[in-house]
């Protein structure tokens, strides 16, 4: 499978959405996706190894937040200044899932800022609900496990380069089809008739 035919909406949709609610659990699901990569060709692999150190960075700073965010004087996320913020790391989020794939960075990074948008007042208000009926600890840490989980789920679109599609090739119906058709081909054209193999 091309680069260009590997999906990008959804992992958009979902990994910039998380970063609406955790800004740096976003970044850091992309990041770790990056380090399932192959490497790209240079001297000793430095790119590589700058990935793992930038996965590594994003993910302490993703679980910092997941603390600070139970801080009782944290700010709220849809506040001007907080959202902008969340905005910008989803069009960040955007563009690194559209490197990865393939495709325009541009309205990637569109798409992920609105993604993140959504994510944020999405997010907000959902455990502003749980919040009235939940401790607001535990509310906080049902919304972390469900923004983790779409993250998680996210970056399961962003396997390897060259990981074949599932349903193409010879996995799908048309392909089994194609081999059943060539195989009939070839007993047919191979296989005589009584009549044929008997001498003249």
């Amino acid at each position: 499978m091309s680069d260009t035919d590997r999906p990008f909406v959804a992992p958009i949709a979902m990994i910039a959405g998380a970063t609406g609610a955790r800004s740096m659990t976003g970044i850091a699901a992309v990041a770790h996706a990056r380090v399932g990569q192959p490497a790209a060709p240079g001297m000793f692999n430095v790119g590589q190894r700058l990935d793992h150190q930038i996965a590594k960075v994003t993910t302490a700073l993703a679980l910092g937040e997941l603390l600070a965010d139970k801080l009782p004087n944290v700010g709220d996320r849809i506040a001007p200044g907080s959202l902008a913020g969340r905005v910008a790391a989803g069009a960040v989020v955007g563009a690194a899932i559209a490197n990865l794939t393939g495709h325009d960075r541009r309205n990637a990074a569109i798409g992920g800022a609105v993604a993140a948008f959504l994510g944020a007042h999405l997010s907000f208000h959902f455990r502003k609900s749980l919040s009235r009926v939940l401790p607001p600890v535990l509310a906080a840490v049902i919304e972390d496990v469900a923004v983790l989980g779409l993250a998680a789920a996210g970056t399961t679109f962003l396997g390897p380069r060259g990981t074949p599609a599932i349903g193409s090739g010879t996995g799908s119906a048309a392909g089994a089809r194609r081999q059943i058709a060539t195989a009939r081909i070839l007993t047919e054209s191979t296989a005589s008739s009584p009549a044929e193999r008997a001498p003249s």
